[in-house]
Order: C-alpha cells, then structure tokens, then sequence
C-alpha cells in the first residue's frame, strides 16, 4: 500500500501536464491511475478495491499510456517535420 499514494500522485501530474498539451485521451487514463492509487476503481463507483486489483489495472493502464505516448510523439513529430519544411 505504501507506493499506491506515490501511484496517485504521478498520476494526478501526469494527468495535469496532458490536460495542458491537450492529449484529452491521456488525462482520461492518467485520472483513473490517480484514482486507482487511492484504492478506488474509477470505472465502478469509485469502490475500494483491492491492492492486486489495483496493481493490475494500473499496469494495463501504463501499457495503454505507452501507446497513447507513441502515437502522440508520432504526430508532433510529423508536425515539426512539417514546419521544418515550411520555413525553408
């Protein structure tokens, strides 16, 4: 239980820095990971569960994160490309 309230903090920054990128998708995930760390489910009432549970879920949550992240590089780093080309 000690890393779960480190969990919900991380998740809680995280969901704040994609709210100001605007990457909506990614605060979406990153609230239920704040959420999942104070033991609640955020698909389910907000009920307790438990600490397996919650570990679980949170680990399906980083992988969707990771995805999320790969895509969201992707097209800024299509974006640049274009600019790049649009100043020269």
């Amino acid at each position: 239980q000690k890393r779960l309230p480190e969990i919900s903090k991380l998740g809680h920054f995280l969901k704040g820095s994609a709210a100001a990128l605007g990457l909506a998708k990614m605060r979406t995930v990153c609230e239920a990971i704040q959420h999942y760390g104070s033991g609640k489910d955020p698909y389910n009432g907000m009920v307790a569960i438990s600490e397996d549970q919650i570990l679980t879920k949170i680990s399906l949550l980083v992988a969707t994160l990771k995805d999320l992240n790969a895509t969201s590089r992707a097209a800024c780093d299509n974006l640049i490309k274009t600019l790049q080309h649009s100043i020269k």
